[in-house]
């Protein structure tokens, strides 16, 4: 123990002096954490004594004070909680979590990895030196092995609350689509994972609820309490398996080189989206196509159409061409201006309609030069694109702020209510605003103001009552 104490901090600083500099601040604070786990650890196996310290436990136990009296009894609890951090926070540090450099990917991966190896160790430690060592011949045997049983099932039901909230919280950021669980190979890996998970809750459950209170009664259950432990670990075991496979698998909501990256699902078919650039002018265009699993080879025609929102530039096409199994790819300038563009996606596969979606993707100006389209904003079930004529507005000169409201099915709405309220440098009067199709186009709203102070203004539009959104406008003298 105190060789494996001296090889993780030796391993922490290492790598810490190492990077230097350039080591992300919150990777140095968790390798940090590692090396005082580990320090922990060298020091209490050397000195038991230690161990006898409530500082020193709680400090040990990451501030949970609860944790000293128990470190008191016995300094192996204290030794094996230090090897336990040390082992979960090495977990972390390798993991995919950490890659991506998100604190809190990396704070779910760290209580994942520690309540899953509570729970799977627990049941493999209560199996090997509590139930294949007792007995229950007598009744008090049986009382006695229940009640240690009803202890590891206490911190079985709190690893395992921490185990499936880290769990949700962690599936809702590495997943697009909910279809994304049987579309794609790390949802299909994890969905297996899920599967068994509750296949070993179901088995812990009947142990705590049946078997657990029949011991406390005195009455033999050793036998089926053994048989259904060791089902438990055997699903624990492919549990690991379907572990392993998603670290060796990419999570579909990984991070992209490409500008946009925009997932759809449309008539069976998954559709991505990629734009390599977000700025004006010559582009490529990326449309990954999958049935489930499959990639979709050979589709008669792809196109993309382009729409620009803010002005009338008419509607460019561009067909692709299949670079490899199930990805289609065209280059051109349909984009030339600044702005919002409507991107409509045509798939036509052979006996089948075609398949069609739209994106939305903005195009902004390189380097903060010019105007720069503002991200879209999402009211209640409308995408309502906001822009402003003229695009840099002037203190005190009037200005027209445009609204168009987009349905998800990619069009435009019409006959809402749309109301904007103004907060900024000074008062500036509600206003509705101005429809008419037949002058601005269908789902463009319009609102004329007079002008404005110079600053920045925070504009909240609604929708009637289906929702608000808010708009930052900067105003230049």
């Amino acid at each position: 123990l105190c060789i494996a104490g001296v090889v993780v901090v030796a391993g922490s600083l290492m790598l810490i002096v190492d990077q230097g500099a350039k080591l992300p601040p919150r990777l140095g604070v968790m390798l940090g954490v590692r090396a005082f786990a580990g320090l922990v650890l060298a020091a209490v196996s050397v000195t038991p004594r230690l161990a006898l310290m409530r500082p020193v436990a709680a400090i040990a136990g990451g501030g949970v004070m609860t944790i000293g009296p128990l470190a008191t009894v016995r300094p192996r609890r204290m030794i094996a909680l230090a090897a336990g951090i040390a082992a979960a926070m090495t977990a972390t540090l390798v993991s995919h979590a950490t890659a991506l450099g998100s604190l809190e990917s990396m704070a779910l991966d760290f209580v994942h990895v520690l309540s899953v190896s509570v729970w799977t160790g627990g049941v493999v430690a209560l199996l090997w030196c509590v139930l294949l060592a007792s007995h229950d011949d007598t009744a008090e045997d049986a009382r006695t092995l229940g009640a240690t049983v009803w202890r590891f099932s206490v911190s079985a039901m709190i690893a395992t609350a921490l185990l499936i909230t880290a769990g949700v919280l962690q599936a809702f950021n590495r997943l697009v689509l909910i279809n994304d669980l049987y579309e794609t190979p790390y949802g299909v890996a994890l969905a297996v994972k899920i599967v068994l998970v509750l296949v070993a809750l179901a088995i812990g459950a009947l142990n705590l609820l049946r078997w657990g209170p029949r011991l406390r009664a005195g009455i033999r259950a050793r036998t089926a309490l053994i048989r259904d432990t060791m089902a438990e670990t055997g699903i624990f075991i492919v549990i690991i398996v379907a572990a392993s496979v998603l670290t060796a698998l990419a999570p579909p909501a990984q991070p992209s080189a490409s500008a946009y990256d925009q997932t759809q699902h449309v008539s069976g078919l998954r559709l991505e989206m990629l734009v390599a650039s977000g700025g004006a002018g010559r582009n490529t265009y990326v449309l990954r196509v999958h049935e489930g699993l499959t990639p979709v080879a050979g589709a008669e025609k792809v196109a993309f159409r382009f729409t620009m929102v803010e002005h009338d530039m008419g509607q460019q096409e561009l067909v692709a061409t299949e670079r490899a199994a199930g990805e289609y790819v065209a280059e051109g300038s349909p984009t030339a201006m600044y702005g919002t563009w409507k991107i409509q996606t045509i798939v036509r596969l052979a006996g089948r309609e075609d398949v069609s979606t739209v994106f939305t993707v903005p195009v902004s100006a390189p380097g903060g030069g010019g105007s720069t389209a503002a991200p879209p904003l999402t009211i209640g079930p409308y995408l309502v694109i906001v822009f402003t004529d003229p695009a840099a507005p002037q203190s005190g000169a009037p200005l027209t702020l445009f609204a168009v409201v987009v349905g998800a099915d990619g069009n435009p709405v019409i006959g809402k209510k749309l109301h904007a309220t103004f907060s900024g440098p000074s008062s500036q009067a509600p206003l509705d605003a101005v429809e008419d199709p037949a002058t601005f186009g269908p789902g463009r709203y319009k609102f004329d103001i007079a002008g404005l102070d110079p600053g920045t203004w925070k504009v909240t539009l609604a929708i009637g009552n289906e929702g608000t959104g808010a708009y930052s406008l900067v105003v230049s003298r």
